[in-house]
């Protein structure tokens, strides 16, 4: 009578003391439930390999969130829990076992069955997925450390330091609509987690410290990203040597992309090179001409040179005739049709019609 369930055996196994705290229940009451979890089951190979604690082969919480797509242990990306055998491989259904880390269909441990290699996941789908792991080990004090309340107080808090009291400045930089963030910090509706970890990373704050209502400043793949990115300030022979290159160069090139190149407006440009600025535009200017004169004259030159061969074989000048004839297509408005149109009412009106 003192030996213990099966059933008892398998929870403290596989789900840990307590089966609420291997849920998101915990936390029920201050994220919405909305597209929290992740629509197919997935895992980690590494983690799933790693056969040191066997009791770790189950089902962990982290792979089944939406917002998670690494793993925080082994920096790689999920992979689905799905079949990679053939289907001349896969067991009767009869035959079928559905137990932790193994494959309904073919019986493979650890889903070996699935061949690619592990993908290296990127700098922000790691730091979410550390966040979300901090979160998890917060779930035996759920009840005492987070609440909609201190939320609130969490997301006012790195408003005020990060956008200065704008949630419209903050909402923009995490992608996310200034009136579902203006909702969040009033308590009308509780926040979702994906956006919530959106909105931690752009503010570079961490996650738990928002949700406990004391936002701590952290390192985020979006800060560093800022901090690393220089400036580039071109220097005044910089700038002397773009236009050189500009009113020297064969095709001749833009003013638009000179300014491009040097990262200043064309206005600030214009401003501080008027004369070469506009040199370069003038080049630039007579350059569009002239190719549009010879784009014209090579145009008429096709479509006098197949009116001859069509009148040579005896054969009415007509769209179709000109078409299969030169191989060219005549759009509706396309410069060739304008020319070819012309050309075949010029040669109507000067035809010599014979005596009656």
């Amino acid at each position: 009578s003192l030996k213990p369930k099966p059933s008892t055996i398998y929870t403290k196994l596989f789900t840990g003391p307590s089966l609420a705290l291997c849920t998101m229940l915990p936390i029920k009451d201050v994220v919405n439930p909305q597209g929290l979890f992740f629509p197919k089951e997935r895992h980690c190979a590494l983690c799933l390999n790693d056969t040191c604690n066997p009791g770790q082969l189950y089902g962990r919480l982290i792979w089944q969130l939406g917002c998670v797509n690494a793993c925080p242990v082994h920096n790689i990306r999920l992979i689905p829990s799905e079949c990679g055998a053939p289907i001349n491989k896969h067991l009767h259904q009869f035959a079928r076992k559905t137990l932790p880390g193994v494959c309904p269909k073919c019986g493979s441990i650890n889903y070996r069955c699935r061949k690619e290699a592990e993908v290296n996941a990127s700098d922000d789908e790691v730091w979410k997925a550390q966040q979300v792991a901090e979160l998890i080990s917060y779930f035996p004090k759920a009840s005492q450390l987070f609440s909609l309340n201190k939320i609130m107080d969490g997301l006012t808090f790195v408003i005020s330091a990060v956008a200065e009291g704008k949630p419209a400045i903050l909402g923009r930089r995490a992608g996310i609509n200034k009136s579902t963030l203006w909702g969040w910090m009033h308590g009308h509706f509780s926040p979702n987690l994906g956006s919530l970890l959106e909105l931690c990373q752009a503010a570079g704050f961490s996650l738990v410290s928002v949700m406990k209502g004391n936002p701590i400043e952290c390192p985020t793949p979006y800060k560093l990203k800022k901090i690393a990115k220089v400036i580039w300030k071109p220097t005044k022979e910089e700038r002397e040597h773009a236009f050189v290159q500009a009113l020297t160069s064969n095709p001749p090139i833009c003013f638009t992309t000179v300014a491009r190149s040097l990262q200043i407006s064309r206005k600030v440009l214009r401003k501080q090179f008027p004369v070469e600025s506009t040199h370069v535009i003038d080049r630039y200017q007579q350059y569009l001409s002239e190719q549009k004169i010879a784009k014209r004259k090579a145009a008429e030159e096709l479509v006098m040179n197949v009116i001859e061969e069509l009148h040579a074989k005896g054969k009415p000048v007509t769209q179709r005739n000109f078409q299969q004839l030169s191989g060219k297509m005549l759009m509706p408005r396309s410069l060739l049709y304008r020319i070819f149109d012309d050309l075949r009412n010029e040669q109507d009106k000067t035809a010599i019609k014979p005596p009656v």
